[in-house]
């Protein structure tokens, strides 16, 4: 996860070699500042602060990615526990018994059936999963 889009007129990092960076970067939520508006697959430079202030700003934009990405996982278990959730279980929802047309032997007189029928009606609470949707990327962030 990134904050991208950020750009630098000098005085903030140093590259690698020592040079002052002017121009765009991003911060990386386990890598820091780095070279070029969005984070890619390919190797690229990270950044140096120069000073404490800048160091303390990149690392509360790491914090910030972090808490994002926290929440944004504690969504999606919270999403997936809700979904896949077992219905409570409950005689409407067991599976019907074999009908009376057709009763199984046995040794022993069968029981009376006018005081057995059970009621069918359930009240079947179907669990919404919350539609908080995580969206992919947002403005300035990248996954």
């Amino acid at each position: 996860m990134t904050r991208s889009n950020l750009y630098t007129d000098g005085g903030e990092f140093l590259l690698p070699n020592g040079e002052i960076y002017i121009g765009p970067y991003h911060v990386h939520i386990d890598k820091g500042a780095m070279v070029g508006a969005n984070h890619i697959a390919r190797p690229h430079s990270r950044l140096t602060p120069i000073n404490e202030g800048v160091a303390e700003l990149i690392q509360i934009i790491q914090t910030q990615l972090r808490q994002m990405q926290n929440q944004e996982s504690s969504q999606i278990t919270s999403s997936i526990s809700s979904s896949y959730s077992a219905p409570a279980s409950s005689p409407a929802s067991a599976p019907a018994s074999a009908p009376a047309s057709s009763p199984a032997p046995s040794s022993s007189p069968a029981p009376s059936s006018s005081s057995s029928s059970s009621s069918s009606s359930s009240s079947s609470s179907s669990s919404s999963s919350s539609s908080s949707s995580s969206g992919g990327s947002r403005s300035g962030y990248s996954y």
